[in-house]
């Protein structure tokens, strides 16, 4: 399989997982890791970076899983999201992990949206 369709099926998945749960960019930078098969820190930054702005067209957006639910980045701008996941990622200090996700990715909800995440 050609490296454009890995990553064409990996944003359909991750869109899909979206649907019924939060996705972290942890978990995307491990998808990335295990199914296109990166190994530099920087590499996977890059790739996951480029796999987030799919994400972001596909409908999803940014926001911080706390405690008390999912709160919504401000950004909203695809680039602006980009950049500020991009000044957070240091890939000298590793992927981003569950303890340190950097962000999740999640459809925004509508007025009539009252499911239970």
């Amino acid at each position: 399989m050609q490296q454009p369709d890995k990553i064409d099926r990996i944003v359909r998945g991750l869109l899909a997982e979206a649907q019924r749960d939060y996705v972290g960019l942890w978990h995307i930078a491990m998808v990335v890791r295990r199914d296109i098969g990166l190994i530099d820190s920087d590499e996977v930054r890059i790739e996951a970076l480029m796999i987030v702005g799919r994400l972001l067209e596909g409908g999803l957006s940014p926001g911080d899983y706390t405690r008390s639910g999912f709160e919504f980045w401000g950004e909203n701008d695809v680039r602006a999201v980009l950049a500020r996941i991009d000044r957070e990622w240091v890939p000298d200090k590793g992927d981003p992990s569950l303890g340190n996700p950097i962000c999740w990715f999640a459809p925004q909800p509508t007025k009539s949206d009252n499911r239970n995440r």
